[in-house]
């Protein structure tokens, strides 16, 4: 994706520093930025407390007014427990299910992937945590953020009970 992002960079003649890092491993090499973006449910990866670290390293990072982008599926729709389909795909060559298995405090993102021909079967299983409206509204207010709340990156109204997504943007502001 950052291979892309690179591209895509460079065929709109823009000057964007991009940087390859873990999330609370993140160096910014002591520069700051007008705006920091996390798509496709990154954070989601990381724990409260990873996050919060994040969050707080982020803010040093911001320029006055910068802002920084989170956007993560919106767990509060769906069930508190148990297992949860979030879609099949199927051909004749293989059959993939995507899957959440909902626990206490996280949620296992399983892949169940069977290859038609083979009949050989696998499983990916990834630990996500299902970070809310009040986590994120709870963090930027203790570091100093002002934080706006979306249902999508379109910035649609965020409803917990109906919105996919859970689009955070944190504004620094001092």
């Amino acid at each position: 994706m950052l291979q892309q992002a690179i591209k895509n960079a460079k065929n709109f003649d823009t000057d964007i520093n991009f940087i390859e890092s873990g999330l609370t491993a993140f160096d910014a090499k002591n520069k700051n930025y007008d705006f920091i973006v996390s798509l496709g449910n990154t954070i989601a990866n990381i724990n409260v407390l990873e996050l919060r670290i994040l969050m707080s390293t982020i803010f040093g990072m911001l320029n006055n007014g910068g802002s920084a982008l989170f956007q993560i599926v919106n767990y509060a729709k769906l069930p508190q427990s148990g297992n949860h389909i979030l879609n099949v795909f199927e051909n004749d060559e293989v059959s993939i299910i995507r899957k959440y298995n909902i626990n206490n405090n996280d949620f296992d993102f399983i892949i169940d992937k069977i290859d038609k021909k083979s009949q050989q079967k696998s499983q990916i299983i990834t630990k996500l945590y299902p970070h809310s409206e009040n986590d994120f509204n709870k963090m930027a207010e203790e570091i100093g953020f002002s934080i706006d709340v979306y249902g999508n990156l379109k910035k649609h109204t965020f409803s917990s009970s109906e919105s996919p997504n859970l689009v955070v943007v944190l504004t620094k502001v001092v």
